[in-house]
């Protein structure tokens, strides 16, 4: 299945393309949507509309997943982009591309346990659910297989060996997620293939030992 994700906005339309196979997730290609400021509304509403146009006939995904717009205090800053997101919706009626609609807070839940979890936090999810140390930026195209994402590493010494408490206090050590996340990461790492398990020790992988570096 081919996903693609938005998250709206009047100056930069952030976007990314998924293959997710039922268990295995693959980023294939993220970028964004950017229009200047200064221009006329309807000008920059154009741009979007086109651009995004040229990336669902590009891509062809099967579904949509995109922000849904919730509560503002600011009504300055929403009205924008509640009108850029319009234009994403029609554009992807118009390619009958089925829509499902998420709250910040709602993804934050799913990927982290914490729907008040910071930046950080849900980056470091990201990337565990990605395979990878390093995520692309905005303006970073085309496709970006894992093995092309991952630094070169030759390991010396033998992998770590953790349990899960041992594992949690690395991750608290090094100030990564918090309570309410551990039990959620220990999973996607095992899922994942990124460790395997051994008696009561966590192993990392080849693939595991380059995501969990940061841990050593």
């Amino acid at each position: 299945m081919k996903i693609l994700g938005i998250d709206p906005g009047m100056a930069i339309v952030g976007y990314s393309i998924l293959d997710f196979d039922g268990k295995n997730i693959e980023l294939l290609h993220s970028g964004s949507i950017q229009t200047k400021k200064g221009e006329r509304e309807s000008a920059r509403l154009l741009e979007i509309f086109n651009d995004m146009n040229y990336i669902v006939e590009k891509y062809r995904p099967d579904v949509c997943a995109i922000e849904k717009l919730f509560f503002f205090r600011n009504q300055t800053t929403v009205m924008p982009v509640a009108h850029a997101r319009g234009v994403i919706l029609t554009v992807l009626e118009k390619f009958g591309v089925p829509i499902f609609e998420y709250t910040p807070m709602e993804v934050k839940q799913i990927l982290t346990g914490y729907g008040r979890a910071d930046k950080k936090e849900v980056e470091q999810m990201v990337k565990i659910a990605l395979g990878t140390d390093k995520l692309p930026k905005l303006d970073e195209g085309e496709m970006l297989p894992c093995e092309k994402i991952l630094p070169e590493q030759k390991f010396t010494k033998p992998p770590t060996r953790y349990t899960e408490a041992s594992l949690v206090k690395a991750m608290e050590e090094k100030g990564i997620g918090r309570p309410a996340t551990y039990a959620a990461t220990i999973t996607i790492l095992q899922t994942r293939k990124y460790t395997v398990k051994e008696a009561k020790y966590l192993i990392p992988t080849e693939l595991g030992r380059k995501i969990t570096a940061y841990l050593d």
